[in-house]
């Protein structure tokens, strides 16, 4: 009858437990900066449909007519041109019994400051995302506007060294007539 287990039994269950041990650990380490990787990218994702939403609402309101690419709203929005910003005005009032829209006299207005989206309505402008590297309007029809978002991020990893994430959205959104 044996009572216990010899030396060499106990080794070779150790050996086994340290191989398996070591064996968890690569595959945990090597997770973790996809894992870091795939939530920056879903964060900068969101990031650009957040800016994408606000862009098309406010745009849904405006029509063609009142659309330009300059501040001063001397430029109308040409059919077929590609822009980095753009300025627009929206309605202040419909009368009910003609249905004439009065327009607001303070245009609205997206460009891009450094790497941030900046809103402006006449008064203080406001940040509406960051880390964008491009954003462009293209009028594809009578009254279609098709908005191009980029943007980039820089990670570290946590091996000290750096990745980068990209991400884009398109989408298209029709004034009113």
């Amino acid at each position: 009858m044996r009572r216990g287990h010899t030396l060499v039994e106990m080794m070779i269950v150790l050996l086994i437990v340290v191989f398996l041990v070591g064996a968890m650990f690569m595959v945990l380490s090597t997770g973790r900066p996809t894992w870091g990787m795939s939530e920056a990218r879903a964060a900068l994702q969101l990031e650009l449909r957040k800016a994408m939403l606000r862009i098309t609402d406010d745009l849904k309101q405006t029509s063609i007519n009142q659309t330009y690419t300059d501040e001063t709203l001397s430029t109308s929005f040409p059919s077929g041109g590609n822009y980095s910003e753009i300025y627009f005005k929206v309605p202040a009032s419909i009368s009910n019994s003609t249905g004439a829209i009065s327009w607001d006299s303070d245009a609205i207005g997206y460009a891009i400051s450094g790497t941030t989206i900046v809103r402006s309505d006449g008064g203080t402008p406001t940040d509406i995302s960051s880390n964008i590297t491009a954003m462009n309007f293209i009028r594809l029809a009578n009254d279609v506007i098709e908005i191009y978002l980029a943007a980039q991020k820089i990670i570290s990893t946590d091996r000290g060294s750096y990745a980068t994430i990209e991400a884009n959205l398109t989408s298209a959104v029709a004034a009113r007539n």
